[in-house]
């Protein structure tokens, strides 16, 4: 787990992020470091990320049941992005070193976290 202890800067990566709300990117990108194509949840486990989220397109349970486990046994936290039970929340997720994960709920608060994503889909046809 990372030991870092304020957002700004923080290394967090993005899952989903064509499907995420162009307010949300922006708010994140003024504040942390995004990246892409990492490590995922692994990667905030083993301290090679600060955070991770996945936003836009909800995730189902079987894809967020895992999380909570690898993340809290690494000493870190995971919830929605409104601060809820991942596994009873609405398909978001913040997983975080746990010493930050306040401040990036913070930081994210009452921002939409996807785009109609049905819609871009639809102008590709």
């Amino acid at each position: 787990m990372s030991g870092i202890r304020q957002r700004r800067g923080a290394a967090v990566e993005m899952l989903n992020p064509a499907t995420w709300s162009e307010e949300l990117l922006v708010r994140l990108h003024r504040e942390v470091l995004l990246f892409s194509g990492m490590k995922a949840t692994s990667g905030v486990a083993c301290g090679l990320t600060d955070a991770m989220i996945a936003a836009g397109f909800p995730l189902g349970y079987e894809d967020i049941a895992p999380i909570p486990v690898m993340v809290t046994e690494a000493g870190g936290r995971v919830s929605d992005l409104e601060g809820n039970d991942v596994l009873n929340g609405n398909g978001t997720i913040l997983a975080s070193n746990g010493h930050i994960h306040d401040e990036l709920l913070e930081l994210v608060r009452d921002v939409p976290p996807g785009r109609d994503y049905q819609s871009l889909l639809r102008g590709r046809r």
